[in-house]
């Protein structure tokens, strides 16, 4: 769902995308990542052409050639799954001045990068978390009361330990009982509301969950010393996650079929 996503949100604000290129983890995350990415691109928009797609040996600690091939190759949106503050050191050879840089799990590193992270970058937390969170009793909870605890805003990980524990709360709570095979049988096609919304367990028979998300755009006061996101658009569910049985490239190369974005 991150990368349809990614793609749907390019597409909805009109960012100019002909040609994409791809910086992603030289393992199965990145991989897949890029793959779900462009394939969404050019189901979206006839003709996207990718203009490079680097994959930064493991464990690479400096991106140099990637970074120039890049540079190079001049796409129009540079895509990257990196753990948000590792593309950073392409800033200071301009590359997000040539092209749109959308960050798939940039949320983790917003706050802390700071005007670091250029104005522009189009940020995704891997879900509707961190500042892509839903306004909620529960989220202002959670926000402060971290906030009180660490010193900095949560990001996503934080939000999915949290979302993570209500579920087994709710669970045992449905089932009663502390035991271990009456709430795993609760947890079954439940939902349960975190600070981040609504968390489904719909699909495989209702053994994995499915939840909307989220992209927005970066924005750094200098004055006020905050990050903030602007432009965020909300996706359902329902149309970045495939249906119950579907593989996730068949569905994707077929259109999205029986996808629900409104």
């Amino acid at each position: 769902m991150d990368s349809v996503a990614a793609a749907r949100y390019l597409v909805a604000t009109g960012a100019p995308s002909d040609t994409i290129a791809g910086i992603n983890q030289n393992y199965a995350f990145g991989q897949d990542n890029w793959r779900d990415f462009s394939a969404t691109m050019a189901q979206l928009k006839s003709g996207t052409e990718i203009a490079t797609e680097q994959f930064p040996k493991i464990h690479a600690g400096q991106y140099g050639s990637e970074i120039s091939a890049l540079l190079t190759s001049t796409p129009d949106v540079v895509h990257s799954s990196f753990w948000g503050g590792d593309l950073i050191q392409g800033s200071a050879r301009g590359i997000f001045e040539r092209s749109k840089v959308i960050l798939s799990t940039g949320e983790t590193a917003m706050h802390r990068l700071g005007a670091q992270m250029p104005d522009g970058t189009i940020i995704g937390a891997r879900g509707p978390h961190g500042d892509l969170a839903p306004d909620s009793e529960l989220n202002t909870w959670f926000r402060k009361a971290y906030f009180d605890r660490f010193g900095t805003l949560p990001t996503y990980p934080s939000y999915k330990m949290a979302q993570s524990l209500l579920g087994v709360k709710a669970a045992a709570d449905k089932a009663g009982s502390s035991d271990q095979d009456a709430i795993i049988g609760s947890l079954t096609g439940l939902e349960w509301e975190g600070p981040s919304g609504t968390v489904s367990m719909a699909l495989a028979n209702g053994h994995q969950a499915i939840q909307g998300t989220a992209y927005g755009t970066y924005q750094y006061d200098k004055d006020t010393g905050s990050a903030t996101l602007v432009d965020i658009i909300h996706f359902p569910a329902e149309c970045v996650n495939p249906p119950a049985g579907a593989i996730s490239m068949d569905w994707i190369n077929g259109g999205f079929e029986g996808a629900k974005c409104e």
